[in-house]
């Protein structure tokens, strides 16, 4: 899992949510058109085009806006850029396991997910030369419940960071 950083949101998302109307009343499930187009393009932007869980290589056609904390968790989270990723599986196939935010699903625990906003979210994992992620501390509860909810070590990632791991020493060899 990569650090995060956040970035400003776009003007187009910060002016339909705050709209001109005081009986104004925004939800996430009214977001649609340029706002929520432009809202999707920031997050993928401050993210380097990648899963905001996996680290896999992302567009806009393969992912999803992500509540870190789920909404029927905490409403007034719901429009709050802060809690806002871009995720990964936009679209799932059945004979395939689904991963990251969309096997998360609703499910979050202040106590036990590692939150890719989190400083220290990055030294809490660790990678085999196979590809395989586990935490970094044996005990560290948290990580691999994180793993374990999000499905981090599905065939598909460990062969994407398999691939990524023997680019990087074919790379070495030649050097």
């Amino acid at each position: 899992m990569k650090k995060i950083t956040k970035q400003n949101p776009p003007a187009s998302f910060l002016s339909w949510r705050d709209g001109g109307n005081p009986d104004w009343r925004p939800a996430y499930s009214d977001l649609s058109g340029p706002p929520k187009a432009d809202l999707h393009e920031a997050l993928l932007r401050e993210q380097g085009y990648i899963c905001c869980y996996c680290g896999m290589g992302i567009a806009r056609e393969d992912s999803h806006i992500e509540h870190l904390v789920p909404q029927h968790l905490n409403e007034s989270l719901a429009l709050d850029y802060n809690n806002l990723l871009a995720s990964c599986l936009r679209r799932t196939v059945k004979t395939q396991p689904c991963h990251c935010g969309v096997l998360k699903g609703g499910w979050y625990d202040s106590a036990l997910m590692v939150s890719p906003l989190s400083d220290d979210c990055e030294g809490r994992f660790r990678f085999d030369a196979y590809g395989a992620i586990a935490a970094h501390d044996d005990t560290d509860s948290g990580a691999r419940e994180t793993i374990c909810r999000l499905g981090l070590n599905i065939d598909k990632l460990i062969a994407f960071r398999r691939k990524a791991i023997e680019g990087y020493l074919d790379i070495l060899d030649s050097i």
